[in-house]
């Protein structure tokens, strides 16, 4: 875990105690700004860098007395170390805090979806069989609700290391477009998979 001070420091919104600003090569450049406030305490991987930089780990969540830092606490904790919020509850703290943020103009509350693509699975063989059928004359066509779920062969498969198994199918992998029972089609997976 990589890091490096960068020699500038900023101002906590909430304490106003100065921090140092550290580049590092743990954070998602992809998450919020790229830029995060870390918590060792509370946090593994915060933790983690904290121990191999030096830096100090203060603990703002109270947490059962057997419980070794890092821990996140729970629902049940309450702030300590933290000035006039010691005490709160850590939900009750939380619309505390935003309030104060966006009465005095360092912050406003927000709500941040992180959805990514979903994946295709690359088990079972090679990948989830996907319901369209390729039509050459009527192109991308649902397989009708009646015959879902697509299922993989069990039998008549042969693994041989090479290519997919799927290739030699032929009964699986062709069929008869729904809308034209006359055009022949493959299925969709069929193309994305190049056979």
């Amino acid at each position: 875990m990589l890091g490096m001070a960068i020699g500038a420091k900023v101002v906590h919104p909430v304490t106003g105690e100065e921090l140092p600003v550290y580049i590092a090569n743990y954070v998602l450049g992809s998450y919020a700004t790229g830029c995060v406030m870390g918590v060792p305490a509370h946090d593994a991987r915060d933790h983690r860098f904290a121990m191999l930089h030096g830096l100090p780990v203060r603990q703002v969540l109270s947490i059962p007395a057997e419980s070794e830092l890092p821990h996140p606490g729970d629902g049940s904790s309450t702030l300590i170390n933290s000035g006039k919020y010691d005490g709160l509850r850590a939900s009750e703290a939380f619309d505390t805090i935003v309030a104060d943020g966006e009465r005095n103009g360092w912050g406003k509350h927000k709500t941040t979806y992180n959805v990514h693509d979903w994946l295709v699975s690359r088990q079972r063989y090679w990948g989830t069989p996907i319901p369209i059928i390729h039509c050459p004359s009527c192109g991308a066509v649902p397989v009708p609700e009646e015959d879902l779920p697509v299922e993989l062969p069990v039998e008549g498969v042969t693994f041989k290391g090479k290519g997919s198994p799927l290739a030699e199918a032929k009964d699986w992998l062709n069929c008869t477009c729904p809308k034209y029972d006359f055009h022949f089609c493959r299925r969709l997976r069929a193309n994305i998979l190049g056979l």
